[in-house]
């Protein structure tokens, strides 16, 4: 693996570690009001048995989520109180909150890292097209829609618009 590549894995390693942690994630789910007191199942775990649940298998039902919960941490809950837990709108706002602070930590980061590599560009000019003229000896092979400037034109294959593209000024 080139070094390039390792060091961008180790840092979002730290990022996820960061966004993930699960004090700050217990410190989120108390400002959502999902946990209000301690119990055994914090707000991390939680949050991971769902994850996990949800991209490793094809879950139908809630208790797939609790049996990989018990499965990870060893414990026995039952199912009423977690299902209860879930249902209450707090657990959608602690969703929410996470992953709304996981997608502004990424987007932060790598908006900062692309503003660098935008300065190296020179204008990007859109072409809408009607300059997408052709040499005048082919204005037989190629008839189009611009008649004064150059009145011949590219088409797709049965369709009756001129191809549109970009090109770099």
């Amino acid at each position: 693996m080139p070094g390039g590549s390792r060091s961008q894995i180790f840092r979002a390693n730290a990022l996820f570690k960061r966004v993930l942690d699960p004090e700050r994630m217990q410190a989120n789910a108390r400002a959502a009001k999902f946990v209000q007191r301690q119990r055994i199942a914090d707000a991390s775990s939680i949050f991971w048995a769902l994850i996990t649940t949800l991209g490793s298998q094809s879950t139908q039902y809630i208790s797939d989520v609790l049996r990989m919960l018990n499965c990870q941490r060893g414990w026995s809950l039952r199912y009423k109180p977690f299902w209860n837990r879930l249902a209450k709108p707090a657990f959608a706002r602690f969703m929410r909150e996470t992953f709304q602070q996981l997608c502004s930590e990424l987007v932060v980061r790598v908006l900062r890292k692309d503003a660098k590599a935008i300065a190296s560009f020179s204008d990007i000019f859109i072409d809408d097209g009607c300059s997408l003229g052709l040499a005048d000896g082919l204005q037989q092979v190629f008839p189009g829609r611009f008649t004064r400037l150059k009145p011949a034109a590219v088409y797709p294959s049965g369709e009756g618009r001129p191809i549109r593209g970009s090109r770099a000024g």
